[in-house]
């Protein structure tokens, strides 16, 4: 007996193709206008693709909403922290963190732009997202607990430091640097306070 074929068909590429595009127009609107302003009229007339159309994929906004989620989360996974699992080695793996990060919003500041008004949401109208940003930053201080560790163990990082209190110090760092660009491009120089970042981060967690 043959095993079925596990290419996908024509009309499974083609359902994929417009699932992703309803995705990507999502995440353009949601980062300008926040996902409770943005309606299903909004995206179909943004993406060329009908309002059935979107509820076939996701069902309702909050469907639609959940998968822009999903996708933002995985992107910051594969492209900040998976990284960071393969580099980091003690101290350096601060700097890293960094870079990733700042390699990742440069790459598509839409995306940045929109981790934050979700954030925002989080804390304000759309409660039900807390639990799903707690995870990730939970996430990220697992990482951070190796590499305190580690930095610890070769004596490159002070003993006395806790890797939560790192991580928080990274994200809260990060977060503040890049919302401050946000809203005002001009007068943030983002290269030159990352690098000031990894200089302070460095030297405050010496022994």
């Amino acid at each position: 007996m043959s095993s079925p074929d596990p290419r996908p068909t024509l009309k499974q590429a083609r359902a994929e193709r417009t699932r992703q595009r309803l995705l990507d127009t999502a995440v353009e609107l949601f980062a300008r206008k926040g996902s409770l302003e943005t309606t299903f009229d909004a995206i179909s007339e943004a993406s060329g693709i009908s309002r059935g159309s979107i509820r076939f994929h996701f069902g309702s906004k909050e469907g639609l909403l959940f998968a822009v989620v999903d996708r933002v989360f995985a992107e910051w996974e594969n492209d900040v922290m998976t990284p960071l699992l393969v580099e980091g080695e003690g101290p350096t793996s601060f700097g890293s963190a960094v870079e990733s990060h700042a390699e990742m919003s440069d790459t598509n500041p839409a995306v940045g732009r929109l981790f934050f008004v979700l954030l925002f949401e989080a804390l304000g109208p759309r409660p039900e997202l807390r639990p799903r940003f707690a995870a990730l930053y939970e996430r990220f201080r697992t990482f951070c607990r190796a590499w305190v560790k580690a930095g610890q163990a070769n004596g490159t990082v002070a003993g006395h430091v806790k890797a939560d209190d790192v991580a928080t110090l990274i994200l809260g760092a990060l977060g503040g640097i890049h919302y401050q660009w946000h809203l005002d491009p001009e007068h943030v120089d983002l290269s030159r306070v990352r690098d000031l970042l990894t200089e302070v981060l460095d030297r405050g967690l010496a022994p």
